[in-house]
């Protein structure tokens, strides 16, 4: 009765030792999961983010860059304006 008493624990023990061991080993690669997937989800966020500010960036510049644009063709008009009136 005692030794099988004791074969009981000695299978139960080793029950507990190979799921123990497949724990620490399954674990890690839950966990690494999970961070990868939040690292991606992270990282669509960023590139989003970043892709509005260029767009709003380079409306930005070249809304400028007509303008200043647009004054200069507005100087050359005064510029060949009074050379007009000097070549008279």
């Amino acid at each position: 009765m005692e030794q099988q008493i004791q074969l009981i624990i000695s299978a139960v023990t080793l029950l507990g030792v190979v799921f123990a061991v497949y724990k620490y080993f399954r674990d890690p690669d839950i966990r690494a999961d999970k961070t990868l997937a939040i690292m991606k989800e992270r990282c669509d966020l960023k590139h989003q983010n970043i892709d509005a500010n260029i767009l709003a960036i380079k409306e930005n510049h070249l809304r400028h860059l007509e303008a200043d644009v647009q004054q200069i063709k507005i100087d050359i008009a005064k510029i060949l304006a009074v050379m007009e009136e000097r070549n008279k």
